[in-house]
């Protein structure tokens, strides 16, 4: 199984790309106020360069605050696959996770980004 070291809010507060250089972390949790703006031209820059940071340093990154269904189509635009936030569940205990993993659940395949053909 292993272990994957994620950084946290990645963009802002503590998050420097020192710190990016100096740990071995396998995932860059993009920190919601960048999701927040990718409505806005300058908004999808910043998300842009933090996706081409990720891949040219070889690791996966996670959207947090995912809050509306209109922000999916921009981050899969932009190689930004998996995501955190109210729109695809809110908190809950722990226990409650586990029926939902042994259930298969896999809520990639319930967000639609085109319509049906």
């Amino acid at each position: 199984m292993g272990i994957r070291l994620a950084f946290d809010d990645f963009g802002t507060g503590y998050s420097s790309l020192s710190h990016l250089r100096q740990m071995p972390v396998d995932i860059l949790k993009v920190d919601r106020q960048f999701v927040d703006a990718i409505d806005t031209a300058e908004g999808r820059r910043f998300l842009s360069s933090i996706v081409d940071l990720g891949q040219s340093v070889g690791v996966s990154l996670v959207a947090e605050g995912i809050e509306r269904l209109d922000q999916i189509p921009t981050l899969v635009e932009a190689s930004v696959l998996t995501g955190q936030g109210y729109l695809l569940a809110r908190p809950m205990p722990a226990a409650a996770i586990v029926p939902l993993l042994r259930g298969g659940l896999r809520l990639v395949s319930v967000v639609r980004t085109e319509p049906k053909p």
